[in-house]
């Protein structure tokens, strides 16, 4: 059996410790890890796929996630959303580049996977920014002091 994934590492957002425990229960199963494997295309009825990198062959069974892509979002050529359909965030306190505006979730451009689990963290993190932000004075922002509790476990 093999594994074929784009990323560097298994879970890269869990950090390298869980990334080797992930590859050695692989190693003990006999399964094959191919890092840095992006899917090109496939073909269902002939069970067949290229990877990016050229190499062809067959599969029995293939789970693929499709490309996450920005969904398009109502305020599309905005100042927050970036040229690739992103809206840009604070990583720490999520507010975009218009002041007391915030973004969550899978229209934000934040190197964490699109799940709800992290929108959740998301949103906790944005109610205490916004919170923070409404409590200042008029006319000054308040900046955290370091990061939000939802980004503070995580490592790139």
């Amino acid at each position: 059996m093999r594994l074929f994934v784009p990323e560097s590492a298994p879970l890269p957002v869990a950090g390298p410790l869980v990334g080797e425990q992930v590859q050695a229960l692989l190693r003990d199963r006999d399964i094959e890890y191919r890092p840095q494997h992006a899917l090109g295309s496939g073909d269902a009825a002939e069970r067949t796929l290229a990877l990016k990198g050229g190499e062809r062959g067959r599969y029995d069974l293939l789970l693929a996630v499709p490309p996450h892509a920005p969904p398009p979002p109502p305020l599309q050529d905005t100042p927050p959303v970036n040229e690739a359909g992103w809206v840009t965030v604070n990583q720490h306190t999520l507010e975009t580049s218009v002041p007391d505006v915030f973004a969550i979730g899978d229209a934000t451009e934040i190197p964490l996977p699109k799940a709800d689990v992290f929108a959740e963290g998301e949103a906790k993190a944005t109610a205490l920014a916004s919170s923070r932000s409404a409590a200042a004075a008029p006319g000054t922002r308040r900046e955290p002091a370091g990061p939000s509790p939802w980004w503070g476990w995580y490592k790139s």
